[in-house]
C-alpha cells in the first residue's frame, strides 16, 4: 500500500514488481532506469489561451564534446546530459537564438554545433563552439522552410524539409564550406493514404482528409539512407514515424514495407512521431513526440524508445510497454533494455483527502495521461494506493498535471513536492522518499 502526500495536483502511473528481487526501501539517488515521458522542466506555451499548458515536441539529440543535447520545439532553450539522468536546461533569450520556434534543426562540423529552426522562408543558421554557456554567433542565412532536417556527409550539407497536407518532403543540397546551394530543392516523398492506411488521418485512422506529412529525419545505416517522416498529425495517438529507403541522400526513395517505424497508439502516453534516431555507441535510440492534445493540440512530452536495425535492413523502434522503467540508454545497453518489472497499480483501490468536481480519485490509476484526479486544495493532500497483494516495488513514477495553472515561457518557482510513504497493513507508514523541499520541476518524477 503506498501513500503520497503533496502540495498540488497529482496523475500518477506506478510500476513495478519482481517477487524474486529483494524489496529496497528508499528511493534511489542515481537510478539506472528512466521511465517515459521525460521528466524535464518542460516550457508552458506563451501563446494565447495557453495558459498552463506545456508543450515540447520535435526533438534532435546530438552528441557533442562529452554531452548529449536535446532541442525541442519552444522549450525556451535546450537541455545537455552526460547520462541521460540529470538533464540541465540551457535558457536562452529568443534575441541569441530563435528558441520559440519550432522544429530546431543541428548538426556538428569542425567542433561547432550549427542550428537553425522552422522557418516560412530562409532561416539563419547559427552556431557555437560552447553550447553548455549558451553563446550562438550568427553565420549565415540559407533556405529553411518548414520543419529542416540536417545530413552531414564528406562536403555536402543534406537539408530536408515539409509540413503540409499538401506539399511533399523536399530536399537540398549546400556546400559545407560556402553553405551556398549546389542541388536545387527536389521532392523525395509524400502521403500515400489510400495504400498505407497508418497515415490516415484521425485517432483511429479514420478521418478522411488529407495528413500531414513532416519532420523529415535521415540516417545512414550500412550504405542505405533511411529518410523518415512523422505523420498524419501531432494531435493524435496515432502520430507515428515511417520511412523511405535509398542507395543515395538524394534518392530515389522507396517506401519501406514495415512502415510504420515508429508507433505508438496506446498506454499511458500514445504517439511516437516526429523525432530523430541518435547513437550511444553503436545502440539506436529514438527521440519521438508524445500527444497530450486535451487543452491544446499542442500540448505534448517527449521519450525516449530503443530503435533498432535487423538483420534485412528494415528500421523499427521498440515502444511496446514504452511507458515502463528501461535502462538509461548506455553503449552496453543493447537489446537489454528493461527490467522485468510490470505495472502494479491499474485501477486498484484508490482513496484520497478531497476531490475536486469531476476529477475523481480513479483517474489516478486509469494509466491515461489525459486524465488526472484534483484535489481540493494546494495545501496539504494526500491519496492512497491499495495494490492488494504483497509486492516489491522497484520504480514508482509521478506525474503532475497542470489543472488550474496561470504560468507562460519559464517560470522559476514552479516545482512538485510531496512524500511517498509505504505500508504493509494501511496503518502502519515508513517513509522511501521525502521530496517536500524539492524545488525543482520534475512534472515526470
Amino acid at each position: 500500500m503506498y501513500k503520497i502526500g503533496m502540495t498540488g495536483v497529482l496523475l500518477i502511473a506506478l510500476g513495478a514488481c519482481n517477487m524474486e528481487r529483494p524489496i529496497e526501501t528508499r528511493i534511489k539517488e542515481n537510478p539506472s532506469t528512466f521511465c517515459n515521458p521525460l521528466n524535464l522542466d518542460y516550457r508552458f506555451m506563451k501563446i494565447d489561451g495557453g495558459n498552463g499548458i506545456r508543450e515540447a515536441a520535435d526533438p534532435v539529440v546530438t552528441h557533442f564534446k562529452g554531452q548529449y543535447f536535446l532541442f525541442a520545439s519552444k522549450s525556451s532553450g535546450y537541455w545537455y546530459s552526460s547520462d541521460f539522468s540529470s538533464w540541465t536546461h540551457v535558457v536562452v533569450p529568443d534575441s541569441v537564438l530563435p528558441v520559440e520556434d519550432y522544429a530546431p534543426a543541428v548538426f556538428e562540423y569542425e567542433g561547432h554545433l550549427y542550428y537553425t529552426a522552422s522557418s516560412g522562408g530562409n532561416a539563419m543558421l547559427y552556431r557555437s563552439d560552447n553550447p553548455q554557456a549558451g553563446v550562438w554567433e550568427k553565420v549565415k542565412e540559407i533556405p529553411s522552410h518548414w520543419d529542416p532536417a540536417f545530413y552531414v556527409e564528406n562536403d555536402k550539407l543534406y537539408l530536408y524539409y515539409g509540413s503540409s497536407p499538401v506539399n511533399p518532403i523536399y530536399g537540398t543540397v549546400l556546400d559545407l564550406k560556402t553553405l551556398e546551394i549546389v542541388k536545387e530543392p527536389f521532392p523525395c516523398l509524400n502521403s500515400d493514404k489510400e495504400h498505407h492506411g497508418w497515415e490516415r488521418s484521425g485517432a483511429y485512422h479514420e478521418e478522411p482528409q488529407r495528413p500531414y506529412i513532416e519532420g523529415a529525419w535521415m540516417t545512414e545505416h550500412n550504405g542505405k539512407y533511411y529518410l523518415q517522416y512523422a505523420t498524419p498529425g501531432t494531435q493524435w495517438k496515432t502520430y507515428a514515424d515511417g520511412t523511405y529507403v535509398a542507395d543515395s541522400p538524394v534518392g530515389p526513395f522507396v517506401y519501406a514495407p514495415n512502415n510504420p517505424v515508429s508507433y505508438k497508439p496506446g498506454g499511458f502516453i500514445g504517439g511516437a512521431g516526429h523525432g530523430c534516431l541518435f547513437q550511444v555507441g553503436p545502440n539506436y535510440w529514438k527521440a519521438a513526440t508524445n500527444s497530450i492534445s486535451i487543452r491544446h493540440w499542442f500540448e505534448r512530452r517527449l521519450s525516449f524508445y530503443p530503435a533498432y536495425f535487423d538483420a534485412d535492413g528494415y528500421l523499427y523502434s521498440e515502444t511496446a510497454f514504452g511507458d515502463y522503467p528501461m535502462f538509461l540508454p548506455t553503449e552496453e545497453t543493447g537489446k537489454n533494455i528493461r527490467p522485468e518489472w510490470m505495472l502494479l497499480s491499474f485501477h486498484k483501490p484508490v482513496t484520497a483527502s478531497s476531490v475536486k468536481d469531476d476529477f475523481s480519485v480513479e483517474k489516478l490509476v486509469d494509466e491515461d495521461v489525459r486524465t488526472a484526479w484534483v484535489a481540493n486544495s494546494n495545501q496539504e493532500e494526500w491519496v492512497q494506493i491499495d495494490l492488494l497483494n504483497p509486492c516489491k516495488v522497484y520504480a514508482i513514477q509521478v506525474n503532475y498535471d497542470e489543472y488550474g495553472a496561470n504560468q507562460k515561457g519559464i517560470v522559476p518557482d514552479v516545482y512538485q513536492s510531496y512524500v511517498l510513504s509505504a505500508s504493509k497493513n494501511g496503518k502502519d507508514w515508513y517513509v522511501i522518499a521525502d521530496k517536500s523541499r524539492k524545488k525543482t520541476d520534475t512534472p515526470h518524477d
